[in-house]
């Protein structure tokens, strides 16, 4: 038996299960794929060795041996640290777990021939010389080749090309690319590393970079404070050391006071916390976040596009009727059927038409050139004539014009104006001659029953809706007024752009896109976030890859194509366009609270940075780590955890590092105002060393809780909960373990003390008000541009 006789011979019944055995026994299996999800390694690495992490631990190595083991409770800053890193990992762990969960559900599966019979199964299960069976919207998982049959195939994912390719028999298909159109047989010649797509991994896939304001702010402020904390606590030390006369044991303390202050303990743990647990929670819906940070951005998103199907509709469209023109009903249902029968597609259209036709299809006689979303028809050669369907405008745009009006009455009430049409036997796949119009089908897609709900959603918000579809933007535009889109009436026909469309002028002025190629909806998308829009994109098809991937966030649904859930960063797996809104919410929350909590965090770092550099050049740091180990468990640690895990949809307004920054300052500046003054006061009120150290230790604190006081505004049952119980701790810790935290015990504070830090604190009150309503009129005139300089915004 010839090689080529005996491709075909496996093409049609496919590998024996004894052959399948005997494969994965030799190895030459497909194996496991890549998850989006980070190795435990990964984790626990990003977790444990940080900056911040390493300076925490290099410190308390200091302390340790400088004091030969004796100031032991110098180090206690080392239990937040452990704390912050054993919940960041847990989280993100869990995390970690619940989206390989899920993406098992929504991972790609691969359709072969087995025993004769179609079977599907894991990617993972692939062996060489399986046949596997490829339709429009499936990802080729395996280098394999063309047995049978022919397709179009999109490249771009691994070649950045986005012509579709056509392919025959016994040409090759790569790993990674995806079938556009057509249906075909191919056998698999390469598995696992050896795929082609495994090789270009490393560095040919167009990888999108994550577009999180909160990441970005994170990373500025470690890298700010890279640059301020290590000098800056060096230049303390060698002050204290060298002018100030301490001994080293006493400088090193100042120096790591300061530092330890300066960090922000904890917002990076908190971050990665809250991001996980909005994973986790999103999980109980349906929803598969592939990114981390996507919640957050979908939560940003001001443009938000849609396709029509499977979003606004139910994507199940049905024949309701047929418009004769130039052949009768029978001639319109055999051409139809014959159409079918050649072509065995397998779109939302195709499924529609065929259920309609029914028993009335016939054997095919020639080439069949399945739907293609550049020319809009699908057909079949049927000796020298041929036999079409599709947009009227590309199957016969010289009779368009003819039939504009009648076609525009059906599209005006909704229905989908399909052309069916006989012409010259087809030559080339771009061009069609000889054509004549048998008739029209008329289809319908029913609206979602949530849809309407859900839009007014994002309209509320105020996110601006787009629909971008391939279908007739009338049909589109009705569709999307029944379901109460605002501005429906204003659409446009893709088809009539030109070559060189003008992107910017038709994104500010139309709502509804209509016959808009896959590469047009990539000029959309790309237009809108050059315009400074953050851009969301549903999806579930092949013409949606090149935009799903270049929208800021992508949303794809678990009954779309393999290829669209592969580049989403969001899957509903329920494929229901309502669970939209709890994503949006659940990152509100995300951001919210986050932004919340982060203002207990840099106030300290803020206050203690200004108090360092002032102290560099005059007196002496007045701060030890123990000092602020309670009021740093009190009154950041413990409540920042739980304000960023409650429940918080209010409307994300203004960037987060420049609302954080801000709002953070009232607090800072009057701590640094309530300790230089007592430094000053010292002498004329004869304070002790004991009384200043332990006056600006109590300063700090009632500041401290000032801060929380106005971040859990506005005060609710648990609000109040929160607060009064961190009082509770704080006053506990100093009466319980008053020397281990280098505090004054309860009974031993002064008359002096007590009546300072009565004026200090009402002062401090009436102050913190006063900054808080200029912080808010500072507010009103927008980001100052040295955060862009400083690349911090």
């Amino acid at each position: 038996m010839e090689e080529g006789e005996a491709i075909v011979e496996q093409s049609a019944m496919g590998l024996t299960s004894e052959e399948v055995a005997a494969r994965v026994a030799e190895g030459k299996v497909n194996g496991k794929q890549d998850l989006q999800t980070k190795s435990v390694w990964k984790i626990l690495r990003d977790n444990t060795f940080t900056l911040f992490n390493g300076l925490n631990v290099f410190l308390a190595v200091l302390i340790l041996v400088v004091s030969h083991g004796e100031s032991w409770n110098n180090i206690l800053f080392m239990g937040i640290v452990l704390f912050n890193l054993s919940v960041g990992i847990f989280q993100e762990l869990k995390a970690k777990k619940t989206i390989e969960k899920l993406s098992l559900i929504s991972a790609p599966r691969a359709k072969v021939l087995r025993d004769k019979e179609e079977r599907e199964i894991p990617v993972e299960e692939l062996v060489m010389d399986d046949v596997m069976i490829l339709r429009a919207g499936d990802q080729i998982c395996a280098d394999s080749v063309i047995a049978d049959g022919s397709v179009e195939v999109n490249e771009s994912m691994i070649t950045g090309e986005s012509d579709p390719v056509y392919k025959k028999d016994g040409e090759d298909l790569k790993s990674g690319s995806f079938i556009v159109s057509g249906k075909c047989s191919a056998r698999v010649v390469h598995v696992g590393a050896e795929n082609y797509a495994h090789k270009i991994a490393a560095g040919a896939r167009y990888i999108k970079k994550t577009n999180s304001e909160i990441l970005r702010a994170l990373r500025a402020i470690i890298r700010l404070m890279s640059i301020i904390v290590i000098p800056l606590g060096i230049g303390l030390f060698l002050k204290e050391f060298l002018i100030g006369e301490l001994s080293s044991e006493e400088a090193v303390l100042k120096m790591s006071g300061s530092v330890t202050s300066m960090i922000p303990q904890g917002l990076i743990a908190l971050s990665t916390t809250v991001f996980a647990v909005g994973v986790v929670r999103l999980s109980a819906h349906k929803v598969l976040s592939q990114d981390l940070y996507s919640i957050e951005t979908l939560a940003r998103v001001d443009v938000l596009c849609l396709d029509k199907t499977g979003t606004i509709t139910e994507g199940k469209p049905v024949v309701t009727g047929l418009s004769e023109e130039q052949g009768t009903e029978d001639e319109i249902r055999q051409a139809l059927g014959y159409v079918v029968s050649c072509v065995q597609d397998n779109n939302p259209t195709y499924l529609a038409v065929s259920d309609f036709v029914g028993d009335a299809k016939a054997t095919p006689e020639g080439d069949a050139f399945p739907f293609s979303s550049d020319r809009k028809w699908s057909g079949a050669n049927r000796g020298e004539r041929a036999y079409v369907m599709g947009a009227l405008e590309f199957i016969a745009p010289d009779q368009a014009a003819a039939y504009q009006e009648k076609c525009a009455e059906y599209q005006r009430r909704g229905q989908r104006v399909i052309c069916v049409a006989e012409t010259d036997k087809i030559e080339d796949r771009n061009h069609l001659s000889g054509v004549k119009i048998l008739g029209f089908v008329l289809i319908e897609d029913k609206i979602r029953a949530e849809a309407p709900d859900t839009l007014r959603f994002f309209a509320e918000a105020g996110v601006d809706l787009r629909v971008i579809s391939g279908d007739n933007p009338v049909t589109v535009s009705a569709i999307a007024a029944k379901a109460g889109l605002e501005g429906a009436e204003k659409y446009t026909d893709a088809a009539t752009w030109g070559d060189s469309p003008d992107y910017e002028k038709l994104a500010e002025e139309y709502k509804i896109f209509g016959r808009v190629t896959p590469e047009q909806k990539f000029g959309l998308i790309k237009t809108l976030k050059k315009q400074g829009h953050t851009v969301a994109m549903t999806g579930d098809g092949v013409n949606d890859v090149l935009a799903l991937k270049e929208a800021d966030c992508s949303v794809a649904m678990a009954s779309g194509s393999d290829v669209a859930k592969s580049v989403a960063s969001l899957v509903l797996l329920d494929s229901n366009f309502s669970s939209m809104p709890r994503v949006v919410a659940e990152g509100r929350c995300l951001i919210n609270n986050l932004q919340r909590s982060s203002y207990l965090y840099l106030v300290k770092t803020i206050y203690a940075t200004i108090l360092s550099i002032i102290f560099l050049f005059v007196g002496t740091f007045p701060f030890d780590p123990s000092d602020m180990t309670l009021v740093g468990i009190a009154a950041t640690g413990i409540p920042s955890f739980f304000l960023a895990l409650e429940a918080n949809h209010d409307r994300v307004d203004g960037g987060f590092l420049y609302n954080s920054l801000r709002m953070s300052l009232p607090g800072a500046l009057v701590i640094v105002i309530n300790v230089l003054s007592i430094q000053l006061l010292a002498k004329p009120l004869h304070l002790t060393e004991q009384e200043v150290h332990m006056l600006s230790v109590l300063i700090v604190a009632v500041m401290s809780f000032m801060v929380l006081f106005r971040v859990c505004l506005p005060m609710s049952i648990m609000h109040a909960a929160i607060f009064l119980s961190m009082l509770g701790v704080y006053a506990l810790g100093w009466f319980i373990f008053p020397t281990t935290l280098s505090m004054t015990p309860f009974k031993d504070i002064t008359a002096m003390t007590w009546y300072s830090l009565l004026v200090m604190g009402a002062i401090s009150a009436g102050l913190f008000v006063l900054f808080i309503f200029l912080e808010r009129k500072l507010a009103k005139r927008g980001k100052p541009k040295i955060l862009k300089k400083l690349k911090l915004e």
